[in-house]
């Protein structure tokens, strides 16, 4: 996984080609919160020449989207409370450590 400064659409079309190069298993759905960033052109062009499904969920309600809202939880509880996010380089390698 990678760590990104911003949500953008390019971070988004890097990050869909280091999921699809390092999961261990093909990427087969992409659920998201409705960000800008997965309704560009080229996003919707990258998922389609792998098809891998896309489904935003509707805004609010949690348990539409349970599991990634327990793991930004863990995340934010037990990997950014300890991180200096001033320094990008620096988190970059504590999350490669965390993961």
């Amino acid at each position: 996984m990678e760590l990104y400064k911003r949500r953008s659409a390019t971070n988004t079309l890097d990050f869909i080609d280091v999921m699809i190069e390092q999961l261990p298993f093909p990427l087969q759905r992409i659920q998201c919160d409705r960000g800008r960033e997965f309704f560009t052109v080229k996003v919707q062009e990258k998922l389609m020449k792998y098809s891998i499904k896309f489904r935003p969920v509707k805004p609010g309600p949690p348990h539409l989207n349970g599991k990634v809202e327990h793991s930004q939880k863990t995340d934010l509880r037990e990997f950014y409370a300890n991180t200096d996010l001033s320094n990008f380089e620096k988190s970059t390698k504590r999350m490669a450590v965390f993961l």
